[in-house]
């Protein structure tokens, strides 16, 4: 695939896993056609993504802004968020979501940390209309609350602009055609090339509907599992989703490229 640009679009070179290689880890990506998305998890990461983006200007780097919903100790700062969005380097409010599987076990504690992820994520979808930017959304164990929060937010999709991404799609296949009827597409990550369980979801959902990340440092593809992710590595992605599909790896770059740059409102090359 060394003639097809490939965007890997959600690495985390904003967290401190990257304080000291991220210049050269995100150089070896563009040096290899892998063009990056960044989103932030706190104010702090989305700050430096913002940083990182626009110290690329003219290449290919990108940036998203959001509080994470497992980011329970830091108050949401509209007021921040608001500015760092209109960075022309910053094209998605990202990364937010609902998260379930990281809650208390005690009843209480764990409906008022839920009731907090729901209103942060309520003012973090409004301020992407305010901005007119799309979402990228992480989703664990919370898909059927995730799904109402979104169709209270924007119906179901009549074919206008796409309106966001869910990232690391771990849901089933009822969820994936949730998400695409609300306008959403669907993104997977290194995690399909150490299991087989979202095979046939990748079978079933459209190549014009998913895109691919790699989630670094997080969910590093095979053959590089148990080291530290990198932008490049997202080939590995694109290659097992030619495999399951039965396409070349340059169709799987292309049309992922291409969904990427239609939502985001970007242009790799």
């Amino acid at each position: 695939m060394a003639e097809s640009w490939l965007i890997d679009t959600h690495c985390h070179l904003n967290l401190g896993q990257y304080s000291e290689d991220y210049p050269q880890i995100l150089n070896d990506a563009l040096e290899n056609n892998v063009a990056v998305i960044m989103p932030g998890c706190d104010l702090e990461s989305s700050k430096m993504a913002v940083e990182i983006a626009s110290a690329y200007v003219g290449k290919p780097v990108w940036a998203a802004v959001g509080q994470h919903p497992t980011d329970t100790a830091e108050m949401w700062d509209e007021h921040a968020y608001r500015e760092l969005a209109q960075s022309r380097r910053v094209v998605a409010i990202g990364e937010i979501g609902l998260d379930y599987f990281h809650v208390p076990n005690e009843e209480t504690a764990c409906a008022e940390m839920i009731s907090h992820q729901k209103e942060v994520l309520k003012a973090q979808l409004d301020l992407a209309h305010e901005v007119n930017k799309p979402v990228i959304i992480h989703c664990r164990d919370s898909h059927d609350d995730l799904t109402d929060m979104l169709l209270h937010q924007y119906g179901i999709w009549a074919g206008d602009r796409e309106r966001g991404v869910i990232h690391c799609f771990t849901g089933s296949a009822n969820d994936a055609k949730s998400y695409i009827d609300l306008g959403f597409l669907i993104s997977f990550t290194g995690i399909i090339t150490f299991t087989d369980q979202y095979n046939e979801i990748i079978q079933n959902v459209p190549l014009g509907k998913l895109m691919i990340e790699t989630d670094a440092p997080f969910l590093t593809p095979v053959p590089h599992r148990g080291k530290k992710n990198h932008p490049r590595y997202v080939e590995y992605v694109a290659k097992k989703i030619a495999e399951i599909k039965g396409v070349s790896e340059e169709e799987v770059a292309d049309v992922t490229r291409v969904n990427a740059e239609r939502l985001f409102g970007i242009k790799v090359k």
